[in-house]
């Protein structure tokens, strides 16, 4: 999980930094964004299926993310991911 956090921060300081600010100014604006930022990734890699995420708000402060994908066992990858992205945003998280 520490190499999905890690991996965010370096990915905003890098090849997709434009990307990632681009997403969103917040947290919850980035994950109502994830489809639009998978979709233009996979133009770059064809051969992978993007993942489909859908936020459902619940109230103001939380937010339930809905996480698809045909590929199996990235679960636990997308957790590492979730905290990694709060980190990059400046944002508190707790995942339950």
């Amino acid at each position: 999980m520490l190499a999905a956090i890690n991996w965010v921060q370096y990915t905003g300081q890098t090849a997709y930094a434009n990307l990632m600010r681009m997403a969103g100014a917040d947290l919850r604006q980035f994950l109502n964004n994830l489809n639009s930022i998978h979709l233009k990734l996979a133009f770059t890699m064809p051969h992978l299926p993007p993942p489909s995420f859908h936020c459902e708000d619940i109230d103001n402060k939380t937010l339930r993310l809905h996480y698809y994908s045909q590929r199996y066992g990235l679960g636990p990858v997308v957790l590492g991911l979730l905290k990694g992205l709060a980190k990059y945003c400046d944002q508190p998280v707790e995942i339950i």
